[in-house]
Parts: structure tokens; sequence; C-alpha cells
């Protein structure tokens, strides 16, 4: 994964989840945690923010329900967001 600079999202987003596919097969999380997922937030980062204010002001009536995590909770959650998304398992809409 040279430059990635001139592809499109939707281009970057295949070959992310092919190399991120293939790493996953090899066990190398050191190429997962050091490639793909720098480049994964720099670029799709934005989609995750999205994501979470979708549920972060969720009302159960009357009554605003408000998420409090703890940060390694947090982290959990956006590496599950990621491995979902570069499974296909969550489409971007892109």
């Amino acid at each position: 994964m040279d430059d990635f600079s001139s592809l499109g999202d939707g281009q970057l987003l295949v070959r992310l989840r092919s190399e991120y596919l293939q790493a996953l097969q090899l066990n190398d999380f050191g190429r997962i945690s050091g490639i793909i997922e720098p480049r994964f937030w720099e670029r799709f980062g934005k989609y995750y923010e999205q994501y979470t204010r979708s549920w972060r002001g969720i009302t159960s009536g009357e009554t605003r329900v408000q998420v409090v995590m703890d940060p390694g909770q947090w982290k959990r959650m956006e590496r599950d967001w990621m491995d979902q998304v570069l499974r296909g398992q969550i489409e971007l809409g892109i």
C-alpha cells in the first residue's frame, strides 16, 4: 500500500478491505495496527463520527439517555466498528 491519496473513498475502502483480510489470515497484527488502521481512520473517521452522533443523543420518551464509557471500552468499540466495515458487514454508503 504505497500511495493512496489519488484513490477515491470507494477505491481506497476496497483496497483496505483486501489488505485487512489478507493481514488477518496471516495474523499480521503489526501491519493492521501500523499501516491499515491509521489509513482507515485518516480517511473514514468522519463516517464513524456520523455513526456515533446517530446514537449518542438517544432519547427514551421524555428522558434523554446519555452514554458514558471508559476510554478503553471506547477504543474497543472503534476497532470493532472498523473491523465490521473492513469485513464488509457495515456499508458506509460510498
